[in-house]
């Protein structure tokens, strides 16, 4: 599936929808795409990736996302096997949280 891309307004408004809807105050890592569009560096990203420091704000991550209507990807191509993403997590929109522990790409 050829997903769409996003503008840094929309990423901004997911963002702030999810601090907003975390219960507690959660650490994470902007990396890839969503990181460069905050920096100036590039105009628009599939998706947002995080690396989260603990395993208990993986889980807080993904029941805060499942919460906003997010659903988590169980079949994923190949190349995700190679990222090493703990959890996949796509919204309506088709806009995409890839979320990691404490690495990426294995």
């Amino acid at each position: 599936m050829d997903r769409p891309m996003f503008d840094i307004g929309y990423v901004r408004k997911e963002l702030d929808r999810i601090g907003q809807k975390l219960p507690r105050r959660t650490e994470v890592l902007l990396i890839g795409g969503a990181n460069m569009m905050h920096r100036g560096l590039k105009n628009a990203t599939k998706d947002i990736d995080v690396v989260t420091l603990s395993r208990a704000d993986i889980g807080l991550l993904v029941q805060t996302l499942k919460g906003m209507g997010y659903d988590e990807i169980k079949e994923l191509p190949g190349e995700y096997l190679t990222i090493g993403a703990s959890t996949i997590m796509r919204n309506k929109d088709i806009f995409q949280c890839d979320i990691f522990y404490l690495q990426v790409c294995n």
